[in-house]
């Protein structure tokens, strides 16, 4: 997680994923990036879903652009 204080400083780890979110009846914990259609992700961003992506099953990690909106509906 990474916050931007209101004097600026900012506080844990860039690239930590937009979404991080469990299912409370499922077994599923989200880990989802959010860009536009254009955006990049970042080597922070990348270095965090490729590690986050490797510790559990059940961890659904990836990058959710607009045109993914309806299948993300479906899995949450």
């Amino acid at each position: 997680m990474h916050i931007i204080r209101s004097d600026g400083v900012t506080q844990g780890d860039t690239g930590f994923p937009d979404i991080i979110a469990a299912h409370p009846t499922r077994n599923l914990v989200l880990a989802w990036e959010l860009k536009g259609e254009g955006g990049r992700v970042s080597p922070d961003q990348l270095g965090w879903l490729i590690a986050l992506g490797g510790i559990a099953p059940g961890l659904d990690v990836r990058v959710i652009r607009p045109s993914d909106y309806d299948r993300a509906l479906e899995v949450i």
